[in-house]
């Protein structure tokens, strides 16, 4: 075997090679502890780490570290460490053999990401109120939107807008931005969207590379005597394809306060941009046609982008799969539609071309003044269950 410094080489070559190895190394070896303190020190992430330098006005240039829809057009150019600390991440997830968490938040705007980073190459990643509605800006806890410009995950079609799933080659729609609503009674026709409660705060309650806590506070007053205080709360660890949503809410006005609360997705599962191929499913089979299902019988349910022969579709799309559990309380109504105004008419098969929806609704809830009550979902992605040919989710998460 031939020894890495050969006998051949003269004394003094010897011990020019052996100091630019050792310079090599220690330039590495800076060069990592560096990456590493900077992430430490200035919150670096794989999605933060870009300087934006944007035109504000005539003249003024804005340096930011985020760069939300808005302002893209205003770019004059951009150093982006983004691709660096991805990489820097990866590496460390391979060396320790284990997922782990890069979590993006702004307490500022309430808009960030949580990406899972895993030694095998896949990624989970979700967003958080980086999107528009109605023109609008959401701002917290709500599930959807787009990864910052010049995120090197964001040019991947599927990969933003709420939960997506990279398998190491491609990447795949999981969930869609959340069609939450708020209606508070008499008026069931005006549903409060995320953009229409006012952010009051958010807070990381916990941050690290195996598991996240993030919170954030909204307020809601429709100037008829009633106000509500909403508060959210995402769960996440490194080693599960879920996330824990707790949505609280609280009566902060003198007279009782009546609502309706509805958690729906129109996901896209699969690939983004359109429904083809969703077709629903629970613990107790594919549903194949608009239909309410009982929410006391089934404890979860989901889309499978399997392709839906009720609506002439072969069974040859990605067979990603996403679930959602209601923990508590019960809902009223869990339905499947192409549509959140109406279900379940005339046995129609699920085959709305954008539309294919899932609704989780909890109707006629009251609260006294100063009362509190909170609802607790499970959502991720499922996976095929090798003995059955269905969409399951976690053992741990049956019962």
């Amino acid at each position: 075997m031939t020894s890495f410094l050969s006998d051949s080489l003269p004394h003094h070559k010897k011990r020019l090679l052996l100091t630019i190895t050792l310079f090599c190394v220690i330039g590495i070896t800076v060069s990592l502890l560096s990456i590493f303190l900077l992430r430490d020190v200035f919150d670096l992430t794989s999605s933060n780490s870009t300087l934006y330098f944007v035109k504000e006005g005539n003249r003024a240039v804005t340096i930011k570290r985020d760069l939300f829809t808005e302002d893209e057009s205003k770019l004059i150019f951009k150093i982006d460490f983004n691709k660096l600390i991805r990489t820097f991440i990866r590496g460390e997830a391979v060396a320790r053999g284990r997922a782990l968490l890069d979590v993006t938040w702004d307490t500022d705007t309430g808009r960030g990401e949580i990406k899972q980073f895993r030694p095998n190459g896949t990624m989970l990643s979700v967003t958080f109120s980086r999107f528009r509605e109605e023109g609008n800006e959401a701002s917290g806890l709500f599930i959807g939107g787009d990864l910052p410009f010049g995120d090197p995950d964001r040019s991947a079609e599927g990969a933003t807008y709420g939960m997506a799933y990279y398998d190491g080659k491609d990447w795949y729609h999981i969930w869609c931005a959340a069609n939450e609503g708020f209606a508070l009674m008499p008026d069931v026709t005006k549903f409060y969207a995320p953009h229409e409660w006012k952010y009051l705060n958010s807070r990381i309650l916990k941050k690290t590379d195996d598991e996240v806590l993030l919170e954030s506070s909204h307020l809601l007053d429709n100037n008829r005597g009633n106000i509500v205080q909403m508060t959210r709360q995402v769960h996440m660890r490194a080693a599960d394809e879920f996330l824990t949503l707790n949505v609280e809410f609280m009566n902060k006005s003198n007279i009782p306060v009546e609502f309706i609360y509805v958690y729906g997705d129109d996901p896209w599962i699969g690939n983004f941009g359109n429904s083809l191929g969703d077709v629903g499913w629970t613990e107790t089979g594919i549903v194949k046609h608009e239909t309410f299902i009982s929410p006391l019988a089934n404890q979860y349910a989901g889309f499978w982008d399997y392709g839906n022969d009720a609506a002439g579709e072969k069974h040859n799309y990605t067979g990603m799969a996403n679930f959602i559990k209601w923990i508590s309380p019960l809902p009223s109504h869990v339905y499947f539609s192409n549509s959140f105004a109406n279900c379940c008419l005339n046995d129609t098969p699920i085959a709305s071309y954008f539309n294919r929806i899932i609704n989780v609704m909890w109707s006629d809830w009251v609260l006294l003044p100063g009362q509190t009550t909170a609802f607790t979902l499970l959502i991720g992605k499922a996976n095929i269950n090798a003995q059955t040919g269905m969409p399951d989710i976690p053992e741990g998460l049956k019962h």
